[in-house]
């Protein structure tokens, strides 16, 4: 997520003080504005506020082609953030990233997934132009393998200060 990178290192670069938080809080809303985006299409115009949604690793696979509107928009917040920071002050950002946010995001969307949503609606998503569709086992091992890990691992990160 190089463009989300540049967003935040553009924006603490400009601010003497709380850099790091307005960081993290651009992060976290961008990143909650993806996950309505992608639940409801009815919010589909935020795919153009989030740099998550600029590059959908699913979207390229599965249709071999990128959407130029959103390639754009992922190179101009690139371009903000690229050569505004030292290297130097970029190991505590990362350090935030890679040992805070990316755990506590996979466990917040493992148990929203699985023990927030209801079954079918979940199931319905995930199957939707799937090729092979998943079902009981599929949703059991989402529920009662992987979500459990997620939060072991989460809690590793947390305490542990151990980054994945």
């Amino acid at each position: 997520q190089f463009e989300l990178s540049g967003i935040c290192f553009g924006l603490s670069a400009f601010l003497r003080r709380g850099g790091l938080g307005a960081g993290i809080g651009v992060a976290t809303l961008l990143y909650f504005l993806n996950l309505i985006a992608n639940i409801t299409s009815r919010a589909d115009f935020l795919r153009y506020i989030t740099p998550f949604a600029y590059a959908d690793g699913a979207q390229i696979v599965t249709n071999l082609r990128l959407d130029a509107v959103l390639v754009l928009l992922g190179v101009i917040c690139l371009g903000f953030g690229v050569g505004m920071e030292t290297i130097s002050q970029w190991g505590p950002w990362m350090d935030l990233v890679s040992i805070y946010i990316i755990p506590i995001g996979a466990t917040l969307g493992a148990v929203s997934w699985f023990y927030v949503m209801k079954k079918e609606e979940l199931l319905s998503a995930v199957n939707t132009g799937a090729g092979h569709e998943r079902g009981a086992v599929w949703y059991a091992v989402g529920r009662y393998v992987y979500v459990p890990l997620a939060v072991i691992l989460c809690c590793v990160a947390l305490f542990r200060h151990v980054a994945f």
